[in-house]
């Protein structure tokens, strides 16, 4: 889910770049700054510099082989488990609630009703290898049909439409594969606890192998494709393909569903996709299977059902390195098949943050980065060399981020503990690149995290209105307010938190527009304005040689 986004402009006297227009540098300038950054890293910077350039790029190529063997052990692993003595208590309803044969069908309804017997199922239709229904009796709802003559028989397990006492469930059969169906229990039952879009568990039968699931009214992608006129269903292809063998077969699907996904569904019920999928693996499932017959789009609201988790593995079973692997997994071949904006390490390593310039220069492993990361006074230099270890972060609590940027320090606080961040920020591309950073983030950890942007200035903190904060940071960026606006600010935000961290910039060799800045990105006059405007405690933070201290002030 993208960061959700506030918009408040209010005038100010605030200078949006206090930076004249850049000129470049000599050569010699430039590479004694950055020898001078890099000196400024220490040893344990220069090892993780060296890692960063000359290993993790290489290393999730040398580490696939493994994780895939890994992933292979798993799967294998979880197919040979046996059947456990009882079954959850039933029914367990999902996202989907069960939909009533009378609701789909009052004929039919008409029709079996007196055939009803407590406990027992009535089989309504069998359903073949494309989803088409074979139905028992005459009357049947609305959906893809089939004769006898048609029919094409499943390859591996019986799927049934039955009636449960008046609710129309799908009732899958494992036949031996105790383990497939204990797989697809679990993931769903997980799914169902983590309040996700999955069909409502009705019955588990271990004598016959068998888990009966709500009926999702709709068509799956693979009929909806086909009726854009792809030939995506085993009955469109011609025999030759049939005689390629089962991955070349389904390469020609891809390849066909490819020519007809734009057409025939919206981007957003891709982008719905996608966010699912994201979703599920932030509940610790991999899927395993995701093509397009295993998605269904519901009739009513477009919102898509994954179906088909006999495959599925719970991410907990492997090393953090492997799942992430995992999750790339399901991610590649939902990519292949639909496009989109989902993400992998693969697409990261060679996509550019929107929003241009990178002002906060970002590393989330897996050789994903971008900007500057050598450079100790901003992104995740600076964080490394002096926040990490330095920034009271309140445990589960509320930060307030001002001139935020583009949400990389908000979202280190994220990462290091903090429950939800308010980023204030003017600059709608900082702002793009900020949302986008928190997919990325997301996408690293596995993990949704709370960032909210609030488009504005930071001059303006008592219109805006946000409450109460456990902390507000300003990092180098209060001081391009006026003096007077300062002061002001400061004192808005004593009624805001009991902890406020500033960091300064007392780095003369900034080509500044209005000198009076470099007055007010000091240390003394910060130390100052903090004291006189509601925080007597002040703690400073100065690495010696370090142009960006940090403060962190206090109430009494």
């Amino acid at each position: 889910m993208p960061a959700e986004t506030l918009s408040f402009r209010a005038a100010t006297a605030e200078t949006a770049n206090d930076r004249r227009p850049r000129t470049p540098r000599p050569l010699g300038s430039r590479l004694r700054k950055g020898i001078g950054h890099l000196w400024r890293q220490g040893p344990r910077g220069w090892v993780w510099l060296a890692y960063v350039f000359a290993i993790s790029p290489w290393a999730h190529m040398a580490l696939a082989p493994i994780y895939e063997m890994e992933r292979r052990l798993v799967r294998a692993r979880r197919r040979a488990r046996r059947a456990p003595e009882r079954a959850p208590p039933l029914p367990l309803l999902g996202a989907h609630k069960p939909v009533k044969l009378a609701e789909l069908c009052p004929r039919l309804e008409e029709e079996i009703s007196s055939l009803r017997q407590p406990g027992a199922q009535i089989v309504l239709a069998q359903i073949d290898q494309d989803g088409f229904a074979l139905p028992a009796f005459p009357h049947y709802w609305d959906s893809p049909r089939t004769t006898a003559d048609a029919f094409i028989p499943r390859s591996r397990f019986a799927v049934r439409v039955v009636d449960c006492g008046g609710v129309v469930g799908v009732r899958k059969e494992y036949g031996r594969d105790i383990g497939g169906m204990l797989n697809e229990l679990e993931a769903a039952i997980t799914l169902i606890g983590a309040g996700l879009p999955v069909a409502s568990i009705l019955d588990v039968d271990f004598r016959r192998c068998a888990v009966t699931f709500s009926y999702v009214p709709g068509l799956d992608v693979r009929e909806i494709l086909a009726r854009a006129g792809a030939r995506v269903r085993n009955r469109d292809q011609p025999e030759e393909p049939r005689r390629l063998g089962a991955r070349r077969a389904c390469a020609i699907r891809i390849q066909e569903g490819r020519r007809f996904i734009e057409r025939a569904l919206p981007a957003s019920a891709v982008a719905a996709i996608t966010r699912t999928l994201e979703n599920i693996h932030r509940a610790s499932v991999a899927l395993e299977d995701v093509k397009y017959g295993n998605i269904i789009l519901e009739r009513d609201s477009g919102q898509p059902y994954f179906v088909d988790f006999e495959r599925a593995v719970p991410l907990q079973e492997f090393g953090r390195g492997a799942q992430r692997y995992v999750r790339d997994h399901d991610m590649r071949k939902l990519l292949r098949q639909f496009g989109g904006d989902g993400l992998t390490a693969e697409v990261l390593r060679k996509q550019r943050l929107p929003g241009g310039e990178v002002y906060a220069p970002a590393y989330v492993g897996d050789g994903v980065r971008w900007g500057q990361i050598w450079n100790p006074d901003i992104g995740i230099g600076r964080w490394r060399y002096v926040m990490a270890r330095s920034l009271p972060i309140p445990m589960g609590g509320r930060i307030l981020d001002l001139g935020a940027n583009n949400g990389f320090n908000a979202l280190e606080m994220l990462r290091a503990g903090a429950r939800n961040v308010t980023a204030v920020e003017i600059d709608s591309a900082a702002i793009e690149q900020g949302q986008f950073l928190k997919r990325v983030y997301e996408w690293a950890d596995n993990r949704t995290y709370d960032l909210t942007y609030v488009q504005g200035s930071h001059g303006a903190l008592g219109a805006l209105q946000l409450g109460r904060f456990d902390m507000v940071t300003a990092f180098c960026t209060l001081y391009y307010l006026g003096e007077a606006e300062m002061r002001g600010a400061v004192r808005e935000i004593a009624r805001m938190t009991d902890v406020l961290v500033l960091q300064c910039n007392t780095d003369r060799a900034i080509d500044r527009a209005h000198a009076e800045t470099f007055r007010k990105a000091s240390l003394e006059f910060n130390v100052a304005l903090a004291r006189e405007n509601g925080f007597p405690k002040v703690e400073v933070v100065a690495p010696r040689g370090y142009s960006r201290p940090l403060i962190i002030a206090r109430a009494a």
